[in-house]
């Protein structure tokens, strides 16, 4: 009969981060990203371990967005609102291009653009790790890619709190480009706020990298964005009945 230990049970941290993605480091992790940033950007150009990795932070958040999407009908019904408000008559045109009904082809479309989403928008965005690589002394490619989700899941938290706004049928026009323009804000503010010495040395410094580093961060989620959205109605429209 052996005497060895049973193996310990999983730590609570460890069960929460197996079923919902996050764990206490998560938690602590986005807390101190929005409190305390440099203490962030320190630890990750000094690759200490001590914050959950950004990338993985930022496609836990990803997931809570499709989940939370789901209260207005997953992304298919909100693509559809979005056709509806845009042009009442388009919805007739497409249906003479589609040969399903509107709501299994936008269904589909949901399904598609659920699981492209982030692979596709987040490799759009890693691009920007030319420009921050640019900032400062040289570091590690990995280094680069952490801040930049760093700052990316910082304005994906905002992006989370404002969902029921953008959602909305009503969250058109200006409203879509206030909370743009916020969420552009939130990523200046985090590099202007966390960038350490060696990334920028001065207060300018951090104030005119900051906001090259969020403006080229925003055309890369557009451009993302776009594109995912464009290879998900293909997709959907050849997607056998």
């Amino acid at each position: 009969m052996s005497d060895a230990a049973p193996p310990p049970a999983p730590e609570r941290g460890e069960l929460a981060e197996e079923v919902f993605g996050f764990n206490l480091r998560s938690v602590r992790s986005l807390i101190d990203l929005l409190i305390a940033p440099r203490k962030v950007f320190a630890s990750i150009i000094a690759r200490d371990r001590t914050y959950t990795p950004m990338v993985r932070l930022w496609l836990a958040l990803l997931g809570v967005q499709i989940a939370a999407s789901v209260i207005w009908g997953g992304y298919g019904a909100i693509a559809a609102m979005s056709f509806q408000s845009a042009d009442p008559e388009a919805m007739a045109q497409l249906q003479t291009v589609i040969d399903r009904p509107l709501d299994e082809f936008f269904e589909l479309y949901g399904s598609i653009m659920s699981v492209l989403h982030g692979p596709i928008v987040g490799g759009f965005t890693a691009l920007s790790v030319i420009v921050i690589s640019r900032f400062g002394e040289k570091r590690p490619f990995a280094v680069n890619l952490n801040l930049i989700f760093a700052i990316l899941t910082a304005g994906s938290i905002l992006g989370l709190v404002l969902m029921p706004v953008v959602m909305s049928a009503s969250a058109a026009g200006a409203w879509t480009f206030l909370i743009t323009l916020a969420i552009a804000a939130v990523y200046a503010a985090t590099f202007i706020r966390g960038a350490t010495p060696s990334l920028a040395a001065s207060w300018t410094g951090r104030i005119v990298k900051g906001l090259v580093l969020s403006v080229s961060m925003l055309i890369l989620v557009f451009i993302g964005g776009f594109v995912v959205s464009i290879i998900s109605i293909v997709a959907a429209l050849l997607w056998p009945a």
